[in-house]
């Protein structure tokens, strides 16, 4: 199948022996945001560099952190899901899809019916810092500004490409209409 035009759409981790993985593949018009009726979810979603051997990476660090925190998850079996998503490279300054060739999102959801805050926070900081390691950035529009380290590793991956924007921010929007107090942290420090 060709990546380009399909979608991982679900990846069931159950972090338990024996689990069952249920993986769909959808082609990609009917795979964008197809949890519109899904439940309210945590979300974390980052952008790596395409290697087939990351991708496998990534998702065991997923199923990893999740068996390796079992225990927080209390008595019930865990439910997170995940999607994977393909894409080329964009010259954009801030898109996370930066490396050159190919980029994969990996996003990993869990149901905040099922998960307090703190359980969920605790189990993504613990995939984020192996996602580091493996070259990932956030996407800007997932749960991301409470991970240690984050600020670095974005700057690290992004480069001049952080300054050159701001450099051109400061000139369309100097009445930092534009800017919140996250980005501003971030943009110019």
């Amino acid at each position: 199948k060709n990546v380009s035009t399909q979608i991982v759409k679900q990846f069931e981790l159950s972090g338990l022996p024996n689990s069952n993985r249920i993986v769909t593949f959808e082609k990609l018009p009917n795979a964008i945001h197809y949890i519109r009726e899904w439940t309210p979810a945590y979300n974390m979603e980052f952008c790596f560099p395409y290697k087939p051997d990351t991708v496998k990476k990534a998702m065991d660090n997923v199923t990893d952190v999740l068996k390796a925190q079992k225990s927080s998850f209390s008595s019930y079996r865990p439910r997170v899901f995940a999607d994977v998503r393909f894409i080329q490279y964009s010259d954009t300054l801030l898109c996370p899809a930066i490396f050159k060739e190919h980029s994969f999102y990996l996003q990993v959801i869990l149901p905040r019916n099922r998960f307090s805050i703190p359980v969920c926070q605790h189990f993504y900081k613990a995939i984020a810092e192996k996602w580091y390691k493996l070259g990932g950035i956030p996407h800007w529009h997932k749960d991301w500004d409470y991970l240690p380290g984050i600020d670095d590793q974005i700057k690290k991956v992004y480069g001049w490409r952080i300054q050159k924007f701001e450099e051109i921010r400061k000139e369309v929007d100097p009445g930092e209409l534009f800017l919140n107090e996250r980005m501003k942290k971030l943009f110019q420090e």
